[in-house]
């Protein structure tokens, strides 16, 4: 039945109309003045207010207004009884229609119901652009939702994701998360208010039935006792009772992988519609797939972890096993180097023979025993760096000085080329760098038949002119590798023989540890075939490239590149070791770039750097780098702090530099391993993410 609320202090004229109205089956209620008819509308909500303008003696433009914004709705179709001599205003004081007296019953009867089908028209314009709107409301919370399920390989900061979405979307009273993957099945109960201690242990017994109701499953291990309970709650004031189960509620399992991971409840008082159902049901789907996700990245690290606790092990007996494999070693060869001398006695022709036979097994046993112990360390991120500028020069000067005499026993002709100009320094280590020598050229003497020769050559050459794509000799590993493709300025040193030469198919295995490619001479020579392995390691660490071209009887050429020194290879060598070491030692590490475009930006960004340094310094082990205009430093610390927490701590660090505010510093911060797992990806997150240091999105 349609409501008219009729306004006419007109006691007569009112009952008149109030008559004809009902008779039509119209529901009527009757104001005599404008406080009136605000009251009975927003009490009874009518359909269409009958206003005799003629009556109404407060003014027509107060009450409409008053009818339009100050009741619960704004869609009520107000219709004036008016003279004919009615000013203009009057007529249009705000109404949606009018109709002038004298008029006939039916002419008022056709009025209104012409207005009430406008009324119903638009409650079902109101109703279908409140639903589109809530539709796509819903549908970009989704889409948030996913984007940030992506976001993250983290169980639990997904379980937060999911929380959010479905509070945003549904505007749940209680959301209840039943988890059963872990150890002990956990509770997590995200509320608007405080619970109730009898509503808390209602929750528990409900949250068990209805899981076991909806999956059929009878756990031994899922009781109210066995539970451990995670609250929160979004306000501290109000108090949610035992009544709020009685309300409308969703329910659904989550599964990862077609198992069970656990279940998911939300209750609120309003009902929940279709469109709420098919979204409720949409987010516990979504975060399906990242959680498991999740649980294989966090099954992966476990094992990662097993594997370098096992390879640490083995590297642990490699060195113990070596070193007592050392002592005796160098009692032999110091007995048997006193024997040869002569000291303990004159020896015949045929003991000399064997003692300089054993001699030289016990110097090739040693040699082994060296390449092992430099192996295990380099494999157990041990081996040590001393890196400094120097002429790439001198190590190659001393290692050929020292493999003349071995030359020359194979009547082999070592030319060693130097360019003409002088080449710019290197930052490396020079013990390191004459120990990738050493193996090259013992391998190009030891491969390379008698009267052969070994040219070695160095020069300056840019990334430009290198064919890179002689890094990867096996195809299958180019899409594999995780370098960068490589820039800038090298020296670079090639080991060229005249010798056997290796076949294209085993190419791809000449760095392989204990890698030996098969032939008469190989095996003649012998070898752990550790010496190349060895060799790419120590130049990998110098953030440079080795690689061989070679043909089977044409001999073998050996080339390595090792990056110019400058400012930014010499900070990244130092990002490399102190990542190695966290790697190692499994704690985190930060990365903070700071970011200016200022003219002369040194003395505050010396400042500002000095500042952040001390937040997290550690036994001085903080390193900073002015570069342009940016400055990246590396912090080594054991605190599982989030990126989120370190710009915090330097935001309040950084509040008594009066300066900074008027400056556009940038400031990004990436932590190993959550953000990134190298050196390149870390600076690119952190620069990616920098934002102003007191900006409210930071």
């Amino acid at each position: 039945m349609s409501k008219i609320l009729l306004v006419d202090n007109n006691n007569e004229t009112a009952q008149k109309t109030y008559r004809l109205l009902n008779d039509f089956g119209y529901q009527v209620l009757i104001a005599q003045d404008s406080e009136e008819a605000v009251k009975l509308t927003n009490e009874n909500l009518p359909d269409i207010v009958l206003i005799d303008a003629t009556a109404v003696k407060d003014g027509l433009s107060n009450i409409c207004k008053n009818l339009k914004f100050y009741t619960q709705t704004n869609d009520i179709q107000i219709l004036l009884l008016t003279a004919k001599n009615s000013s203009q205003d009057d007529v249009l004081a705000g109404a949606d229609g009018y109709i002038t007296k004298p008029f006939s019953d039916s002419i008022l009867i056709a009025t209104i119901n012409a207005h009430l089908r406008i009324k119903k028209l638009l409650d079902i314009l109101y109703t279908n652009n409140s639903e589109l709107a809530k539709s796509l409301y819903q549908l970009n919370v989704l889409y948030n939702t996913s984007s940030q399920f992506a976001g993250t390989l983290d169980k639990n900061k997904l379980l937060k994701i999911m929380h959010t979405g479905l509070e945003k979307s549904l505007k749940y009273s209680l959301c209840c998360t039943l988890l059963l993957s872990e150890a002990k099945p956990r509770l997590i109960i995200n509320s608007t208010k405080l619970l109730s201690d009898e509503l808390l242990n209602e929750i528990k017994k409900r949250i068990i039935s209805n899981y076991k109701d909806y999956t059929g499953e009878n756990r031994s291990d899922l009781n109210v006792d066995k539970l451990a309970i995670e609250i929160y709650n979004r306000t501290s004031s109000g108090l949610l009772d035992i009544n709020i189960l009685d309300k409308d509620y969703l329910f659904s399992s989550i599964n990862v992988a077609d198992k069970p991971f656990g279940a998911v409840e939300i209750i609120r008082e309003a009902e929940f519609s279709g469109e709420d159902i098919t979204c409720f049901q949409t987010v516990v789907k979504q975060v399906s797939l990242p959680l498991e996700s999740a649980i294989l990245y966090e099954e992966i690290k476990e094992k990662n972890i097993k594997l370098e606790k096992l390879e640490k092990l083995k590297s642990e007996f490699i060195s113990i096993v070596s070193h007592e494999l050392r002592t005796p070693l160098t009692a032999i060869k110091s007995s048997i180097d006193i024997i040869l001398s002569g000291r303990s006695g004159i020896t015949n022709t045929i003991q000399s023979q064997f003692l300089n036979t054993a001699k030289r097994n016990v110097d090739r046993l040693s040699n082994i025993i060296n390449d092992l112990l430099d192996l295990s360390k380099i494999e157990a991120g041990k081996m040590e760096y001393r890196f400094a500028l120097l002429d790439i020069i001198e190590p190659v000067n001393h290692v050929v000085s020292t493999f003349e005499h071995l030359a020359e026993s194979k009547n082999i002709k070592i030319n060693l080329i130097k360019p003409e100009n002088v080449l710019p320094n290197v930052y490396g280590d020079c013990s390191k760098l004459e120990q990738i020598f050493a193996n090259l050229i013992s391998n190009a003497i030891k491969f390379t038949p008698i009267d052969g020769e070994v040219i070695i050559s160095l020069n300056y050459i840019e990334a430009k002119d290198i064919n890179q794509a002689l890094f990867y000799h096996d195809p299958s590993t180019i899409k594999t590798k995780n370098r960068k493709k490589i820039t800038g300025e090298y020296i670079k040193v090639s080991i060229k023989d005249t010798g056997v030469g290796i076949a294209k198919e085993d190419i791809p295995k000449v760095f392989d540890k204990f890698k030996q490619i098969e032939s008469s001479l190989s095996r003649e020579v012998g070898g752990t075939g550790l010496g190349l392995a060895i060799a790419k390691q120590l130049v990998d660490a110098h953030r440079g490239e080795i690689w061989v071209e070679s043909e089977l009887k044409k001999g073998s050429d050996f080339s390595l590149i090792i990056p110019v020194a400058k400012q930014q290879n010499i900070f990244l060598l130092g990002i490399d070791n102190k990542l190695q070491q966290s790697k190692q030692n499994h704690s985190c590490l930060t990365l903070i770039t700071l970011k200016t475009d200022l003219s002369d930006p040194e003395l505050i960004m010396k400042e500002v750097c000095s500042k952040i340094v001390n937040i997290f310094r550690k036994d001085d082990q903080s390193k900073f780098l002015f570069e342009d205009n940016e400055i990246k430093i590396i912090l080594s610390n054991t605190d599982k702090l989030d990126a989120e927490n370190v710009i915090k701590r330097i935001k309040k660090q950084l509040k008594d530099i009066k300066e900074i505010e008027q400056t556009n510093i940038l400031l990004g911060v990436a932590i190993y391993p959550e953000d990134a797992i190298e050196t390149e990806e870390l600076i690119d997150f952190s620069i990616k993410n920098a934002k102003p240091i007191f900006s409210s999105a930071i």
